[in-house]
């Protein structure tokens, strides 16, 4: 059975006098590490203060299975957790012995000789191979991260709290790290990983927790753990409109006369594709009929970021941007991705329908959580766009089509410059598919440009827009694709 080194169940956790954690639940056991994803900055920044003994907590609270509860929970968070943060907090002024051994006891200045000894030991005992006789102003950030944790083990603490270090070491640079975080763990030390969703620290886990809405949403085995669609339930609406602008009028698009295009690619080529180039206007609809799942699949990696550009411009309402290189980066530019079947992977169905439309924006718009009036606003969009009355209605409990609109809705508060839908008209059913053409129209009407990837020649005539075709990579002609579906027709 595994040890519990720390619990918390059914607590509130306040920042001063403010309520920011509620009904929440957290489990450290030894030997194992947590990774913690927070919906916004104020939650981070409260877990962090927790286990720095800063905040104020009502609930059950446990330590090594012993319940405690008042001042005592400042006093043993304080003594049990380290947290490290991105700023790697040491003396650098200092040498590394000083630095793992000076407050270790209370005579260290009398102990100061043993300093090097002891941190000799320790050097042997993980394998490690650092100069003792720097100061750390002289270490790499990796070198530093190394020293941090070797001056937690020596003081005993049994939970270290790694708080936002991909900001300081690179991922390369995390793996000499994560090998004296595993030698940790078996000797009883737990660790909490928070960080940002695109970073891979987290393939260190055992286990990922997210916060979401003031409370603990979910926690589940790393292994289980899809990236790819975490960034579109977390980040997709990261770029959304201040509440104030959520309650919006249809016709709000400003006038795309004598504006550049939203987006032109100028002979661009990845490993996938080939010398494409096309622009499409502002609140304009382009259809990109791709004949193979290699084209297809080129496009979705150019436009979420996850592919390099080797040749080529990209231009984003006038103006060259650097190629995105990740999910975020796209985000950056404006452009967001609606995956094929949405209403299945783009909701979490054990969310309600309001917190499913408020992921994300807790980024553009700060304690959007924790006042009344954004959820409000929240609730009357619901209501009226997506015809739901109950907004904490289990995503789970609604209709395909109304999971549909609720995806839709997302893009319409968020408006990007640019969104692409990949397959949007995989469905047959005509409800379905007539939700979609609905939103769809609503976005065009807000501004939005459209570009639609499929690869089925019939959805073509669905929805009014140019039109573009592609095979093996490349931009063919019309002749050319009529010739790759029907044959050369003879006269």
């Amino acid at each position: 059975m595994k040890h519990e080194l720390f619990s918390l169940e059914k607590a509130s956790v306040f920042s001063g006098e403010t309520l920011i954690l509620s009904d929440f639940y957290l489990h450290i056991y030894e030997g194992e590490i947590l990774g913690v994803i927070c919906d916004s900055l104020t939650e981070e920044q409260t877990l962090i203060d927790l286990f720095r003994g800063k905040c104020r907590v009502e609930g059950s609270v446990r330590f090594s299975r012993t319940q405690i509860s008042g001042n005592a929970v400042r006093q043993e968070c304080t003594k049990s957790f380290f947290v490290v943060d991105e700023h790697l907090p040491l003396i650098r002024t200092l040498s590394v012995p000083e630095n793992i051994c000076i407050f270790r006891n209370r005579d260290f200045l009398v102990r100061s000789r043993q300093y090097t000894e002891l941190s000799e030991r320790l050097l042997a005992q993980f394998d490690l191979r650092i100069d003792l006789t720097k100061t750390v102003s002289a270490l790499t950030p990796q070198e530093r991260l190394l020293v941090i944790l070797l001056k937690a083990y020596a003081e005993k603490r049994r939970v270290i709290v790694l708080a936002n270090i991909s900001e300081t070491v690179t991922e390369g640079e995390f793996m000499p790290v994560l090998q004296l975080i595993r030698k940790m763990t078996r000797l009883g030390h737990a660790f909490l990983i928070i960080d940002s969703i695109d970073t891979n620290i987290f393939s260190a886990a055992d286990q990922v927790m997210v916060v979401r809405g003031g409370s603990s949403a979910a926690c589940f085995s790393a292994a289980f753990f899809n990236r790819e669609k975490f960034w579109n339930y977390m980040f997709e609406e990261q770029r959304a409109a201040y509440a104030d602008d959520m309650l919006y009028d249809e016709e709000d698009a400003e006038e795309a006369e004598d504006l550049p295009p939203s987006i032109c690619l100028e002979h661009v080529s990845t490993g996938r594709l080939h010398d494409i180039s096309f622009s499409v206007d502002r609140g304009e609809l382009l259809k990109i009929l791709c004949l193979d799942r290699r084209t297809i699949g080129g496009f979705r990696r150019l436009m979420s970021g996850d592919t390099a550009v080797t040749a080529g411009r990209i231009l984003i309402s006038g103006q060259a941007v650097k190629p995105p290189h990740s999910f975020s980066a796209a985000l950056r530019n404006g452009i967001m991705w609606c995956p094929e079947s949405p209403y299945e992977n783009a909701v979490i169905s054990t969310m309600s329908v309001r917190d499913n439309l408020m992921l994300g924006l807790s980024e553009k718009v700060r304690h959007i959580w924790l006042t009344g009036r954004f959820s409000g606003h929240i609730d009357a969009i619901i209501r009226e766009r997506i015809g739901i009355d109950a907004p904490l209605t289990k995503a789970s409990d609604c209709s395909p089509e109304a999971l549909q609109k609720l995806v839709y809705t997302r893009f319409l508060i968020s408006r990007p410059s640019i969104l692409v839908l990949e397959k949007p008209f995989t469905e047959t059913g005509a409800r379905i598919r007539e939700t979609t053409l609905e939103m769809i129209r609503a976005l065009l009407a807000r501004g939005v440009t459209v570009i639609v990837l499929t690869s089925t020649p019939s959805t073509l005539s669905l929805v009014d827009g140019d039109e573009i075709y592609a095979k093996n990579g490349r931009i063919i002609s019309e002749e050319e694709m009529y010739n790759s579906f029907y044959g050369t027709v003879s006269e």
